[in-house]
């Protein structure tokens, strides 16, 4: 564990999501509707964010420096130009891809609605973009619609409207 400048600010960040938290709780059910969201979803990421921090290296399956001592220095450096320039050449590409999937998804909202859309959405980025497999596919995508339908229908009693187009 390790105590720096980075960790500091993150933990300056994690305590002004849970002041918002805290502040938009008390205010009526339309006023914090907003506010509550995004400071839950920003106490989630900068929580994962700190633990990141802290342990350099174990959120990212990277081996601890202690291990790294065995790799000689040279190859390192080596790695590290190879994957630069193959970066470099492609990031056009990859920001295609990220436009086209943001694009995709405003058309399965359009098609099929926004509860039905994210957990096709996310199916299928999972398959094409991540590489992971059916099942686990198939789960986060139930997982993600169960709580986009818990959380606006539920928890914020809201309906969401179907396809847009009909």
């Amino acid at each position: 564990m390790r105590f720096n400048a980075r960790v500091i600010f993150t933990m300056l960040l994690m305590a002004a999501a849970m002041l918002a938290m805290v502040l938009s709780w008390n205010m009526g059910r339309l006023a914090r509707l907003v506010p509550l969201q995004v400071s839950v979803v920003t106490v989630l990421l900068v929580g994962i964010q700190l633990l990141s921090d802290l342990f350099p290296g174990r959120m990212r399956n990277e081996p601890h420096p202690r291990d790294q001592s065995q790799i000689p220095p040279q190859s390192a450096d080596v790695n590290h130009n190879k994957s630069l320039e193959s970066s470099r050449g492609g990031s056009w590409l990859r920001e295609l891809a990220a436009i086209l999937w943001i694009v995709l998804l405003v058309i399965l909202v359009f098609l099929l609605g926004f509860q039905l859309a994210v957990p096709v959405y996310i199916f299928l980025f999972f398959i094409m973009r991540a590489g992971k497999g059916v099942m686990v596919s198939a789960a986060v995508a139930l997982a993600s619609g169960l709580a986009v339908s818990l959380g606006f229908g539920w928890v914020l009693q809201i309906n969401l409207p179907g396809p847009i187009w009909l």
